[in-house]
Parts: C-alpha cells; structure tokens; sequence
C-alpha cells in the first residue's frame, strides 16, 4: 500500500494558527508518496501530474515509486523517482502543458515523432493534444515535472503578445537549459520546486508565490521554442509618429467609452506592441497612461462645467473611473486638489 504522509506544521505553531496559515496561502504543504504496487503508483502518479499506462522493465519485487509534490499558485511541481527501470505512457491530454527533465540521471522521451534524451542539460516541453512517452530509471534517476493548466498559459501569453493569440500555442519540444535564458529560467523554476525537498519555503507566501509562478510561465514562453518565439523575442519595430498621432487623436474621440490597447491598435491598424514601443519612444508614456490622462483632463472640464446638484462619482463614471478612490487620488497629484473642491468652486 501507499504511503501518503504530509509535511507537519512548523514547531510551535497550534492547530489553529496552522490552518489560518494554509486557508491563506496559494501554495498546498508538499506531499510525499511513496508505493511498492504498479498499479497504485499508477493512479496515484496520474493524479498528480496526468493519466498514464506504466510498464515495468526490470524485476517486479524491486518495484517502488516516490514522489514528491506540491501545487503552487496554479502549477504543480513533483520530483518523481522509481527504484527500477520504466516506461510511462500518455495519451493526448487536453488540458495542460508539461515541463519534464532529471535533475539526475537521463530520460528518453518521445513527443509525437520526436525523440529527445533529457537531461539536467536539456528539458522536454510538451502540450496538449500530443501523445507523450518517457522511459529510463535503469540507474538513479530524479525527474522534475512541471504542469501547467492551458488556462494560465494562455493567458500569460495573450498578456505578453497585447493581444488574443489567433492560434494555439505550441512548443518544438525541447528546452536547453546550458543556455543563458535556459540558466535563468531553470533558477526561477527552483525557487517554486525548492519546498518540495524542504518542507517549508518563501512559496509559503501568496505574495512570493503568485509571481514566482507567472514568472516561471512567462519565461517558459520566452525561453522554449514557439510558434509564438518570432513575435515575442524578435525585434519591435516602434510604430512612427503618425500612427502614435492617430492613436492619441482616436483616444480624445473615444475616451469615454471601454478601450484597451488592443482596440486602439486595431482602429490605427498597427500591432499592439508596435503601438506600445511608438509611444514610449516618441512620448515617453504608454498608450494606457495616454488613456487616463486624457481621461482626468476631460473629467476636470466636466467638473468645472458642472451644473448644480451634480455629483463627482458620476461624473467619473462617465470618463471611465469606476473606483471613486483611485480618481480622486490621480486627480489630486494632476490637479493639486480633490475633485469636489473643484466641483464646489
């Protein structure tokens, strides 16, 4: 049978205090499994990271796996080892990316048509829809396993290109990890992984946590081979001073309605980021920042204009300041006054 045992709290801390410290925290103790069963460690091993067929290729009474594992802000992290030779399968899976590489010892992996021998020199990146294979442990071996939801990496994507992705992502299948980007990334991917060999970590903290992950995500993005790669790591043409024109012109129009930086790219019909860059080379701002202070500057007129009787919340509302707090204070330090002073002169 599995053993499943869970990190204790802390020495010192009570019960109480222990469950107020994980109902606040975005990063789940580490668990340790540990099964002599093929067939549970299976299960188990499928639960934590995906559903898979295991084969043994060495001798069954030396069968036993461990891993160690934990989820953080979104993403799971294990370190998983067997005592004997091993082939694990996967079919296809929908909902998730995988990061996989030993930190000791080697792996053979297939994904799709390639094959790869990973290494603490060189990971395997996968996503869904692809059938994935690994087979190794005839000699120590430690696996590190990343998984990560479509939903997060999607979304880091879409916040990275400024834009919807038209297409899905899709990894080449290899990361190098001697390379400079693959050494910084492989440090920010230990921090969230150094809990699991610990116990205790700075992931403890949603604050250290949240960005540690998206930092992982979007590195993972920049570094790994993509469909994406030329756009995201390829040189930005700054977009001239005649699109940054139109786009200020077209944020004056259009203030009071919902806009982002996607939409105002698309009316002068230039890229987010081509957009983005214009602006920080011609104007030393941003479009979003262009937003809000054309935002303030009309909102200010509206309040010196203002008939009796009409209030300061709305009339933020109409320039696009739903949270009455944050335009007061941006009004202030534009302004050198609250908004209702100048409403009542």
């Amino acid at each position: 049978m599995a053993e499943v045992l869970h990190d204790p709290p802390a020495s010192g801390k009570s019960a109480s205090n222990a469950q107020d410290t994980a109902a606040s925290r975005t990063t789940k103790p580490p668990n340790l499994v540990l099964s002599r069963e093929v067939d549970e460690a299976r299960y188990l091993g499928g639960g934590v990271f995906h559903p898979h067929s295991l084969r043994l290729l060495g001798r069954g009474k030396d069968f036993q796996m461990r891993l160690r594992s934990t989820d953080t802000s979104g993403l799971t992290v294990g370190l998983l080892e067997y005592a004997t030779p091993v082939h694990i399968s996967s079919q296809a899976f929908s909902n998730a990316y995988q990061v996989n590489f030993p930190t000791l010892g080697q792996l053979r992996m297939t994904y799709g048509d390639q094959k790869l021998l990973t290494s603490p020199r060189s990971a395997a990146v996968h996503g869904p829809n692809v059938a994935t294979s690994l087979e190794g442990w005839g000699e120590p071996t430690t696996m590190l396993g990343l998984k990560i939801p479509e939903d997060v990496i999607e979304l880091e994507l879409e916040t990275l290109l400024g834009r919807t992705p038209e297409k899905p992502l899709a990894f080449d299948g290899h990361l190098d990890l001697t390379s400079r980007n693959g050494r910084d990334w492989f440090d920010a991917l230990a921090l969230l992984a150094h809990g699991l060999r610990t116990g205790e970590s700075l992931m403890d903290n949603p604050l250290i946590s949240r960005p540690a992950a998206q930092a992982v995500v979007r590195g993972l993005l920049l570094v790994a081979p993509n469909n994406y790669s030329p756009e995201l790591t390829g040189d930005i043409t700054a977009a001239g001073p005649a699109y940054v024109r139109r786009a200020v012109a077209y944020i004056e129009e259009h203030a009071n309605q919902p806009l982002t930086l996607n939409k105002i790219a698309e009316a002068v019909h230039i890229g987010p980021r081509a957009l983005q860059t214009g602006f920080q080379e011609h104007l030393a701002s941003t479009p979003m920042s262009m937003v809000r202070k054309i935002r303030l500057r009309k909102a200010h007129e509206a309040l010196q204009a203002a008939s009796p009787g009409e209030r300061v919340s709305a009339i933020a509302r109409e320039w696009g300041f739903m949270h009455a707090g944050r335009f007061a204070i941006h009004y202030a330090q534009t302004y050198g006054r609250s908004p209702s002073e100048t409403l009542a002169k």
